[in-house]
Protein backbone atom coordinates (compact mmCIF):
# COMPACT_ATOMS: atom_id res chain seq x y z
CA UNK A 1 0.00 0.00 0.00
CA UNK A 2 2.84 2.39 0.85
CA UNK A 3 4.46 1.68 -2.51
CA UNK A 4 1.25 2.63 -4.33
CA UNK A 5 1.02 5.90 -2.35
CA UNK A 6 4.68 6.70 -3.12
CA UNK A 7 4.13 6.04 -6.83
CA UNK A 8 1.00 8.23 -6.96
CA UNK A 9 2.69 10.99 -4.95
CA UNK A 10 5.75 10.99 -7.23
CA UNK A 11 3.57 10.96 -10.34
CA UNK A 12 1.55 13.94 -9.13
CA UNK A 13 4.53 15.97 -7.97
CA UNK A 14 6.31 15.32 -11.27
CA UNK A 15 3.69 17.32 -13.18
CA UNK A 16 5.01 20.58 -11.70
CA UNK A 17 8.48 19.80 -13.04
CA UNK A 18 7.02 19.29 -16.50
CA UNK A 19 5.19 22.60 -16.79
CA UNK A 20 4.75 23.84 -20.35
CA UNK A 21 7.55 26.08 -21.62
CA UNK A 22 5.51 29.29 -21.41
CA UNK A 23 4.37 28.51 -17.86
CA UNK A 24 7.99 28.04 -16.74
CA UNK A 25 8.79 31.40 -18.31
CA UNK A 26 5.77 33.07 -16.68
CA UNK A 27 6.72 31.63 -13.29
CA UNK A 28 10.22 33.08 -13.62
CA UNK A 29 8.76 36.52 -14.41
CA UNK A 30 6.35 36.44 -11.48
CA UNK A 31 9.17 35.29 -9.19
CA UNK A 32 11.20 38.35 -10.24
CA UNK A 33 8.25 40.74 -9.90
CA UNK A 34 5.78 39.28 -7.38
CA UNK A 35 4.30 42.76 -6.88
CA UNK A 36 3.39 43.21 -10.55
CA UNK A 37 -0.38 43.27 -9.93
CA UNK A 38 -0.07 46.32 -7.66
CA UNK A 39 2.97 48.11 -9.09
CA UNK A 40 2.87 49.69 -12.56
CA UNK A 41 6.67 49.66 -12.99
CA UNK A 42 6.79 45.94 -12.24
CA UNK A 43 3.82 45.30 -14.57
CA UNK A 44 5.55 47.29 -17.34
CA UNK A 45 8.76 45.29 -16.82
CA UNK A 46 6.83 42.03 -17.14
CA UNK A 47 4.96 43.25 -20.24
CA UNK A 48 8.25 44.36 -21.87
CA UNK A 49 9.77 40.96 -21.09
CA UNK A 50 6.76 39.16 -22.57
CA UNK A 51 6.97 41.30 -25.73
CA UNK A 52 10.70 40.63 -26.21
CA UNK A 53 10.30 36.95 -25.37
CA UNK A 54 7.37 36.42 -27.75
CA UNK A 55 8.95 38.33 -30.63
CA UNK A 56 12.11 36.22 -30.28
CA UNK A 57 10.21 33.32 -31.89
CA UNK A 58 9.43 35.16 -35.15
CA UNK A 59 10.53 32.87 -37.99
CA UNK A 60 10.91 29.95 -35.57
CA UNK A 61 8.68 27.32 -34.00
CA UNK A 62 6.46 29.02 -31.41
CA UNK A 63 7.65 27.05 -28.37
CA UNK A 64 5.32 29.00 -26.09
CA UNK A 65 2.43 27.01 -27.53
CA UNK A 66 3.98 23.63 -26.66
CA UNK A 67 1.79 21.59 -24.29
CA UNK A 68 -0.79 24.37 -23.91
CA UNK A 69 -4.45 23.39 -24.19
CA UNK A 70 -6.47 25.61 -26.52
CA UNK A 71 -10.16 26.05 -27.25
CA UNK A 72 -11.40 26.82 -30.74
CA UNK A 73 -12.87 30.34 -30.75
CA UNK A 74 -13.79 31.43 -34.28
CA UNK A 75 -13.21 31.20 -38.03
CA UNK A 76 -12.51 34.17 -40.26
CA UNK A 77 -12.48 34.32 -44.04
CA UNK A 78 -8.98 34.87 -45.39
CA UNK A 79 -7.89 35.56 -48.94
CA UNK A 80 -6.64 31.98 -49.37
CA UNK A 81 -9.16 30.12 -47.23
CA UNK A 82 -10.19 30.13 -43.60
CA UNK A 83 -8.26 31.44 -40.61
CA UNK A 84 -8.83 29.94 -37.18
CA UNK A 85 -8.61 31.60 -33.79
CA UNK A 86 -7.74 29.50 -30.74
CA UNK A 87 -7.60 30.79 -27.16
CA UNK A 88 -5.96 29.51 -24.03
CA UNK A 89 -6.14 30.60 -20.45
CA UNK A 90 -3.83 28.50 -18.27
CA UNK A 91 -3.57 29.02 -14.52
CA UNK A 92 -0.49 28.42 -12.38
CA UNK A 93 0.53 29.12 -8.79
CA UNK A 94 3.75 30.10 -7.10
CA UNK A 95 4.45 30.86 -3.46
CA UNK A 96 3.85 34.50 -2.60
CA UNK A 97 6.64 36.49 -0.94
CA UNK A 98 6.64 36.39 2.85
CA UNK A 99 5.44 40.01 3.09
CA UNK A 100 2.26 39.21 1.15
CA UNK A 101 -1.11 38.59 2.77
CA UNK A 102 -1.70 35.80 0.24
CA UNK A 103 -0.03 32.41 0.39
CA UNK A 104 0.11 32.01 -3.40
CA UNK A 105 0.16 34.12 -6.53
CA UNK A 106 -2.11 32.46 -9.10
CA UNK A 107 -2.33 34.35 -12.38
CA UNK A 108 -3.63 33.11 -15.71
CA UNK A 109 -1.44 33.01 -18.82
CA UNK A 110 -3.54 34.16 -21.78
CA UNK A 111 -2.52 33.23 -25.34
CA UNK A 112 -4.29 33.54 -28.69
CA UNK A 113 -3.15 31.46 -31.69
CA UNK A 114 -4.21 32.50 -35.19
CA UNK A 115 -3.45 30.93 -38.54
CA UNK A 116 -4.68 29.82 -41.93
CA UNK A 117 -6.21 26.36 -42.27
CA UNK A 118 -7.79 24.46 -45.12
CA UNK A 119 -11.54 24.10 -45.41
CA UNK A 120 -11.52 20.39 -44.49
CA UNK A 121 -9.90 21.09 -41.13
CA UNK A 122 -12.11 24.15 -40.59
CA UNK A 123 -15.23 22.03 -41.05
CA UNK A 124 -14.13 19.65 -38.28
CA UNK A 125 -13.36 22.23 -35.57
CA UNK A 126 -15.64 22.12 -32.53
CA UNK A 127 -15.96 24.71 -29.76
CA UNK A 128 -16.59 21.87 -27.29
CA UNK A 129 -13.21 20.22 -27.96
CA UNK A 130 -9.70 20.99 -26.78
CA UNK A 131 -6.70 21.27 -29.09
CA UNK A 132 -2.93 21.48 -29.27
CA UNK A 133 -1.74 24.16 -31.69
CA UNK A 134 1.73 24.62 -33.16
CA UNK A 135 3.47 26.38 -36.03
CA UNK A 136 6.13 28.88 -37.00
CA UNK A 137 5.59 32.37 -35.64
CA UNK A 138 5.01 34.72 -38.56
CA UNK A 139 4.18 37.75 -36.43
CA UNK A 140 3.26 38.57 -32.86
CA UNK A 141 0.47 40.95 -31.84
CA UNK A 142 0.39 42.31 -28.31
CA UNK A 143 -2.57 44.61 -28.97
CA UNK A 144 -5.34 42.02 -29.61
CA UNK A 145 -6.07 43.43 -33.06
CA UNK A 146 -8.41 40.48 -33.68
CA UNK A 147 -10.61 41.81 -30.85
CA UNK A 148 -10.92 38.38 -29.26
CA UNK A 149 -12.95 38.62 -26.07
CA UNK A 150 -11.31 36.93 -23.10
CA UNK A 151 -12.14 37.55 -19.47
CA UNK A 152 -9.32 39.34 -17.74
CA UNK A 153 -8.06 40.07 -14.23
CA UNK A 154 -5.39 42.56 -13.20
CA UNK A 155 -2.86 39.83 -12.45
CA UNK A 156 -3.28 37.95 -15.76
CA UNK A 157 -0.22 37.62 -17.98
CA UNK A 158 -1.24 38.39 -21.57
CA UNK A 159 1.10 36.75 -24.07
CA UNK A 160 -0.81 38.24 -27.01
CA UNK A 161 -1.62 36.72 -30.38
CA UNK A 162 0.73 34.28 -32.10
CA UNK A 163 0.13 34.62 -35.85
CA UNK A 164 1.33 31.33 -37.28
CA UNK A 165 2.58 29.96 -40.56
CA UNK A 166 2.18 26.22 -41.11
CA UNK A 167 -0.34 25.95 -38.28
CA UNK A 168 -0.91 22.41 -37.06
CA UNK A 169 -3.99 21.56 -35.01
CA UNK A 170 -4.38 18.34 -33.03
CA UNK A 171 -7.55 17.48 -31.16
CA UNK A 172 -6.93 16.28 -27.62
CA UNK A 173 -8.79 13.08 -26.91
CA UNK A 174 -9.22 11.42 -23.54
CA UNK A 175 -7.90 7.97 -24.28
Amino acid sequence: MLAVFAFVFCSCSEEKVNDPYVIKYAKSLVSQYPNYASNEMAKDAINDSITNHSRSFIGKDARDLDDIVFSFDDLLDGKDGKCAIFVSSTNFSIDAPSNSSDKYISPFVKIIAFGRIDNNIAAKLDKNCKYKVSGKLHEWDGENNLNVLMSSMSDDLDFGTYILDDMTITEITNE
